[in-house]
């Protein structure tokens, strides 16, 4: 029954936020309501939420936004709001469910405090503060870089920070998560500033500057580190010039109408959850080949969206204009996809993912219009390491392999050829980068050990915090036992740990299919001049069929590039280079045989 109400609710917040929440410009203009609020939510359960709420002018009519970034709320329009004097009532929808916020506007308008109910009755209690957009304040110094994450190629960040008498404030925009302006908590300690960004996989970035981060003295690049999880890596940041664009225009992202048939559907895994799947396939009277299509980590929807970008779209898109079917999928509690009794998005790991792909290749194979002897696998990244198990596991299911920017090496040397790249250009003593490196190493070698306890991991872990606290200024900071457990919740997470010890090297061997590895010559994650020799003589341990390709001028995520990498995916018009579509689909037309096209040819 509930919900059967829901959907007017939200139905209604639509049509309120064509309009925004309307009140008299002049009666909220005496209230000084207007502006940016930071706080919290504390529920009667015990819970805090962490609020933003935007009041903005527009005409002579107000929007109210709230975003709460734990429960991925992210501006969403407040439906209604009504002013008497100091005294405000709001109705955000939270948790599906319309509340109203009693409060009071303080005698200097700096604090908001009052109650939330829900039919009358309360069920918490809030307080905002005012928060000036640090974007808007004098001083500000921006600061912009892309993270490598696996599965999430080039994540990009962007940092606005100022000091002031009392301290540090910092706003935070993550353009692909939709994320922009929310302000951020700091910590500074005798090793850089720590800043946490509260959404629900709980990031967390340590600034770490040789010189000052703002003012006339400050450089232009910055290290930094980022954990997230599963995920442990440094970056630089680049300081942003003010008057940037970064609205680019995706031309390849499939528009309506289209030239092929696309479906979606909710199939049921036999262990007890659905995966929400899209099956492309050309307008052709024969049957045709198809590609299972697999991302990188978890937790990525069908399109595998990353800064404006829908790349498996993409590239089912090139591949049916081509005359070649595609199916890809939501992970598991994304998008349509559920989780399976017992399971936690933490705690998935590759071989979960294996697992996915095996059922949807089979599922593939009885859909009418598809040629069931040519179905191949293509992954990028790390979904190619998903592709090599599930090929060595189904000989006769899979004709084909294709690997796109796929490691050639076990994520432990991956893990610590990256490190590596990442700390050769940087402006710090020589001593300090090895130190910081060679801990980095134990730790993953460490990690990696299926003995390891969990004692042992820690007792590696606060050396590697210690070489990384004096990379910037020599001087080793105190670690709490707090930032030692935050750290081993990542490199002691029982999915990571595994993932260090699968080696393409032990699973190309036992491939029976041709296999196709495609890397970009400008790939800093997976490097060709490591991965793709790596992969050709895997495979021909056993005298596979094995393609190499090299493109001259693509990043890791095949788009043109140049050679630091300076050009955030964020940025770039191209989702997917032609060259690599070309390189690809003609690849597979060798392997299956010419399709009759009569659907459009262009990649």
């Amino acid at each position: 029954m509930r919900s059967f109400l829901i959907k007017p609710i939200l139905l209604f917040a639509f049509m309120l936020s064509l309009c925004g929440s309307i009140v008299s410009a002049e009666t909220l203009e005496q209230t000084g309501i207007e502006g940016r609020w930071h706080g919290s939510l504390e529920m009667k359960d015990g819970r805090r939420i962490e609020t933003v709420l935007e009041v903005e002018a527009s005409g002579q009519d107000w929007v109210v936004r709230i975003s709460q970034l734990e429960a991925q709320r992210y501006h969403q329009p407040v439906l209604d709001m009504t002013v008497d004097g100091d005294r405000i009532t709001l109705d955000p929808i939270i948790d599906d469910v319309i509340q109203i916020w009693s409060g009071e506007l303080d005698s200097d308008h700096r604090n908001f405090k009052g109650t939330a109910s829900v039919n009358g009755k309360q069920v918490g209690s809030f307080l905002l503060r005012r928060s000036q957009p640090v974007q808007k304040l004098p001083d500000v110094r921006t600061y912009s870089g892309s993270v490598i994450l696996p599965g999430r190629d080039f994540e990009h960040v962007r940092l606005h920070l100022v000091r002031n008498a009392t301290g540090w404030l910092v706003d935070v925009d993550m353009p692909d998560r939709g994320i922009s302006g929310y302000p951020v908590e700091v910590l500074e300690s005798e090793s850089g500033l720590g800043i946490e960004i509260p959404v629900p996989s709980k990031v967390r970035l340590q600034l770490i500057s040789a010189g000052p981060l703002v003012g006339a003295d400050a450089g232009n690049e910055v290290i930094a580190a980022w954990s997230e999880e599963g995920t442990a890596t440094p970056f630089l940041l680049r300081w942003q010039k003010a008057g940037g664009n970064n609205n680019v225009l995706r031309p390849q992202t499939p528009v309506p109408p289209l030239p092929y048939a696309q479906k979606q559907f909710v199939i049921d895994h036999p262990i007890g959850h659905g995966l929400g799947v899209t099956l492309v396939r050309p307008r052709l009277d024969r049957d045709v080949p198809a590609v299972v299509l697999i991302s990188s980590g978890a937790g990525i929807g069908r399109d595998d969206l990353d800064d404006g970008h829908r790349y498996q779209a993409v590239w089912a898109d090139a591949l049916a204009r081509r005359g070649i079917a595609s199916v890809r999928f939501d992970d598991r509690g994304i998008g349509e996809s559920g989780m399976s009794p017992g399971s936690q998005p933490g705690g998935l790991g590759i071989k979960d993912k294996v697992m996915d792909v095996r059922f949807v290749l089979e599922w593939l194979g009885s859909q009418e219009g598809i040629d069931s002897s040519q179905r191949g696998l293509m992954g990028w990244d790390r979904g190619g390491i998903v592709a090599m198990m599930v090929a060595s596991g189904m000989p006769r299911e899979v004709a084909f392999t294709v690997l796109l920017a796929a490691p050639g090496l076990s994520e432990r040397d991956m893990a610590k050829i990256r490190m590596n790249q990442s700390l050769e250009a940087l402006p710090f003593e020589q001593d300090r980068i090895s130190e910081l490196a060679r801990r980095h190493a134990i730790l993953i070698d460490v990690a990696s050990d299926p003995a390891a306890t969990d004692a042992e991991i820690k007792e590696v872990i606060e050396p590697y915090l210690i070489a990384r606290s004096m990379l910037g200024t020599g001087q080793a900071a105190q670690i709490s036992v707090d930032q030692i457990e935050s750290e081993f919740s990542t490199f002691g997470a029982s999915p990571y740990r595994r993932l260090l010890r699968i080696d393409p090297r032990m699973l190309l061997p036992r491939l029976r299919s041709p296999v196709l590895a495609v890397t970009g010559s400008f790939d800093r994650i997976t490097p060709p001049e490591v991965c793709l020799p790596n992969i050709e003589w895997s495979v021909q341990r056993t005298s596979g069929d094995v393609t190499v390709v090299e493109l001259p001028g693509l990043n890791h995520r095949l788009q043109p590039s140049d050679s630091g990498n300076t050009r955030s995916s964020e940025r770039i018009r191209a989702t997917v280079d032609p060259s690599a579509m070309i390189a690809v689909t003609d690849w597979i037309f060798e392997i299956v045989g010419p399709v009759d096209q009569k659907s459009e040819a262009k990649p």
